[in-house]
């Protein structure tokens, strides 16, 4: 089965993410968002960098998941909706496809070729589950297109990146989920606090600065 895709950013869109770039990069404090970096590119790149020792929260995440898996899935439920926001290459929610069986999966994520070769992969693993996927920038707003059913949803949202996010504009995210959950769930990563040692080892690892060098 191949992945349905329903791509998120139509030309409106495009001259938004134009607009909020010129507005953040001409502002007082200059600055722009995280999910500019993730192009095809950048989301390799990011995948590389969770493979490096100093980028702890990859390991302790799969910890998490390997100990507590029955207790999620008996949590979640089985033969669900799985919709996996900043899925990247869909494998943390891979992770969990032969406990929680879910009948569909919807990958979010803002690179859309990147999320198109990983879900294309998916589908051919795993023909019994409805594998689409599509590019969203649920920074701004969450539509999940009317192919997804609306029973039984659970939002998958792993890796602590709600922690990019201001404290209203995360509240404004979550008040989303509830309400595209259609009475569903969401299970969600959230960082500790840490020392910044740790801080500025896992996202300025000395392998970055050697090959600046």
């Amino acid at each position: 089965m191949e992945p349905t895709t329903a791509l998120g950013n139509t030309q409106t869109d495009q001259h938004d993410l134009v607009r909020e770039i010129e507005t953040g990069l001409l502002s007082d404090s200059p600055s722009i968002s995280p999910k500019f970096l993730y192009d095809p590119l950048g989301s390799h790149l990011f995948t590389a960098i969770t493979l490096i020792p100093e980028y702890y929260p990859t390991n302790t995440e799969k910890d998490i998941f390997s100990r507590f898996e029955q207790q999620i899935t008996d949590a979640m439920g089985v033969g669900g909706t799985l919709i996996d926001l900043g899925a990247g290459n869909c494998e943390k929610a891979e992770s969990f496809f032969n406990s929680l069986k879910p009948k569909n999966y919807l990958a979010v994520d803002f690179s859309i070729e990147y999320l198109e070769d990983a879900t294309a992969k998916l589908a051919g693993k795993y023909p019994q589950i409805n594998v689409q996927c599509m590019s969203m920038d649920f920074s701004k707003k969450i539509q999940i297109p009317e192919s997804i059913p609306e029973t039984d949803r659970v939002f998958f949202y792993p890796g602590s990146s709600i922690g990019n996010f201001l404290t209203s504009e995360a509240l404004h995210l979550l008040c989303q989920i509830k309400d595209q959950a259609k009475g569903g769930g969401l299970l969600f990563g959230v960082d500790l606090m840490k020392e910044d040692s740790i801080l500025k080892l896992a996202y300025d690892d000395p392998l970055k600065s050697n090959s600046c060098l």
